[in-house]
């Protein structure tokens, strides 16, 4: 719109070791990356200073991942930060987001 101007961000993980859960290592990362944030100061595109800024995040996402094994059962068990051989035996893998600062709300 005119008049507007917004950020773009794009966040960048390098993994250098990870024994498993890498979706919840990698959402971790770029959390914490965000909460570190600083704008620089700019001009805009009307002309008018921005000054350097930090700007608040408005939900803190945590994520946990678990994988999914069948049991003679028919009831499936469910294994907590699975290692990376349990997520590659596991029939299947299930993350959940939820908001820390409200974790009532799914994601």
């Amino acid at each position: 719109r005119d008049g507007e101007a917004c950020w773009v961000v794009y966040v960048d993980v390098v993994v250098l070791s990870v024994g498993g859960c890498l979706r919840d290592l990698s959402a971790h990362a770029a959390r914490i990356a965000l909460s570190k944030l600083k704008l620089p100061r700019t001009v805009l595109p009307d002309g008018t200073m921005a000054e350097e800024c930090s700007p608040k995040m408005l939900t803190h996402p945590y994520s946990m991942t678990f994988a999914v094994f069948p049991s003679p059962s028919n009831a499936s068990i469910l294994v907590a930060n699975p290692t990376m051989a349990e997520e590659y035996a596991a029939e299947g893998l299930v993350s959940i987001v939820v908001d820390a600062a409200d974790p009532n709300s799914i994601l």
